[in-house]
């Protein structure tokens, strides 16, 4: 690993293209409608889900193997490259169906438009899994950051000069260009022209499970625009979105920065259950000590800080986010603890966990669907803690990882977080809500969080302090002792 990749580049990367993310997503929302958000939001459903299939699974075995050679990053390329093609043409003939079900003609040219991103993100998978296995964190940083500025800037012109939902689509179609230019700049991998598709048997085990669970994942996930497009309206959709992405920013960037160092190196100690299991406690620990806060914070100030930042266009979103950042509190939990379960190896366990998950969210749907918008927000919500629940009980057994440990872990964080979200709440009745009140909020907000984690001793905090200093991933895993 190079000297300079150390933890403060995923922080970087992870802090910065979500602010980045943030800030653009902000200035777009004020000039375009829900409904161009809604139009967008449908067919990415089916963008996601075609390249899920042209990815096969592979780029995360690839990053998962204990032993990688050229010839099997070959043959997972041309495998890939070719599945791309099929996933593109049934995008195609997909696209006119999909347009008829939502009787909205344009869904049919903007799928269309959006498949060619298949092809670009098959291009670029064998590249980045290897920047990934290597604990490159510069270089990923620099495609992230690159690729959102500057598909930001393209989607904000083509808004401002009132192009509607097509500022989206460039903005999406531009971002995954960059990043493949720069994934085949700053990474010197080439491709073989000879392919052994045979290479990959031994991959197959994990592969085929990791991406029958991501599909999964992304099936689930679709449930809740397809039938809120179909039941209510395509506006409707555009506020779920908002809603969605705005409560899962915090959650990402949380989840992208530590989840991005903790499955390689978790991967590492597949052998070593013990170290994997103190790792998990740190990274848990940790996680948390940063994501608490702003999510309590986000819900105290959702009734101002949305119409403000937004406009009162977006007003209607305020009650679905609020319901959706308690589940979002929960989030990068799970997304953590299955991370360490297919660090193991165990992407059979995944997917037996993720059916699981998977019944219970149908359940979860067919109870509220007929009820609203907020009541299906908050069985999403509900959705997140029992998904929790359901790994922390695979790995109390697997790992000796025991709820005891798990609530000691992740309470001293989210009950200084709530304590917070008092004083905030008791704030906001006395100050105005504008720019600089919800400055003064922000600041009385994190001075008070500040000082409940050093009453209660959160070692969260303490272990963040050794990402500041800029230390490699694999001494931050080596460092003190989970169990004390």
């Amino acid at each position: 690993m190079r000297k300079n990749d150390s933890l403060a580049w995923v922080a970087v990367e992870g802090i910065a293209t979500r602010i980045l993310q943030f800030t653009i997503g902000v200035t777009m929302a004020r000039m375009l409608l829900p409904e161009d958000y809604g139009l967008v939001g449908v067919v990415a459903v089916f963008i996601a889900i075609a390249q899920t299939l042209s990815g096969l699974g592979i780029g995360m075995a690839l990053v998962q193997a204990q032993e990688v050679n050229p010839a099997d990053e070959a043959a997972a390329f041309g495998l890939m490259l070719a599945s791309s093609f099929v996933s593109i043409v049934l995008l195609f003939i997909a696209a006119p169906v999909v347009a008829d079900f939502y009787a909205e003609p344009m869904v049919k040219t903007i799928m269309w438009v959006l498949s060619f991103q298949v092809l670009a993100n098959s291009l670029g998978v064998i590249h980045s899994a290897r920047l990934q296995r290597n604990l490159r964190f510069k270089p990923q940083a620099i495609i992230s950051l690159s690729s959102t500025l500057l598909g930001g800037v393209v989607g904000i012109v083509l808004a401002a000069n009132s192009h509607g939902v097509w500022s989206l689509v460039a903005q999406v179609l531009c971002a995954s260009a960059v990043s493949l230019v720069l994934l085949w700049t700053l990474s010197d991998w080439r491709p073989s022209l000879r392919f052994d598709v045979s290479r990959l048997k031994r991959f197959w085990h994990f592969s085929s499970r990791s991406l029958a669970n991501s599909l999964l994942f992304l099936v689930s996930d679709a449930v809740f625009p397809i039938l809120i497009g179909k039941l209510y309206s395509l506006k409707d959709v555009g506020l779920f979105a908002r809603a969605n992405q705005l409560q899962q920013l915090p959650s990402h960037l949380v989840t992208d920065a530590i989840g991005r160092i903790a499955f390689p190196v978790f991967s590492r100690l597949q052998s070593e259950p013990v170290r994997l299991k103190e790792l998990l406690r740190k990274c848990l620990r940790l996680m948390m000590s940063i994501h608490a806060p702003v999510m309590v914070g986000l819900f105290v100030i959702a009734d101002d800080f949305i119409p403000m930042l937004f406009t009162i266009k977006w007003n209607d979103t305020v009650p679905l986010f609020k319901l959706l950042v308690v589940g979002g509190l929960f989030y990068p939990i799970n997304a953590l603890q299955v991370s360490a379960i297919n660090a193991l190896g165990r992407s059979d366990v995944v997917l037996r966990l993720e059916l699981i998950k998977k019944f219970m969210l149908f359940v979860i749907v067919l109870a509220t669907f007929s009820l609203g918008l907020e009541v299906m927000c908050a069985g999403i919500a509900l959705h997140i803690l029992l998904c929790s629940w359901l790994n922390q009980r695979w790995l109390s057994h697997e790992l000796g990882y025991m709820y005891l440990e798990y609530l000691g872990d992740i309470s001293v964080a989210i009950l200084a977080a709530l304590l917070m979200g008092l004083v905030v709440s008791w704030l906001q009745s006395a100050i105005a809500m504008d720019y600089p009140g919800l400055f003064v909020l922000v600041l009385a907000g994190t001075m008070s969080y500040a000082c409940l984690v050093v009453i209660l001793r959160a070692r969260g905090f303490q272990e963040l302090w050794s990402v500041v200093n800029g230390i490699s991933p694999l001494e931050w895993a080596e460092s003190g002792d989970a169990g004390k």
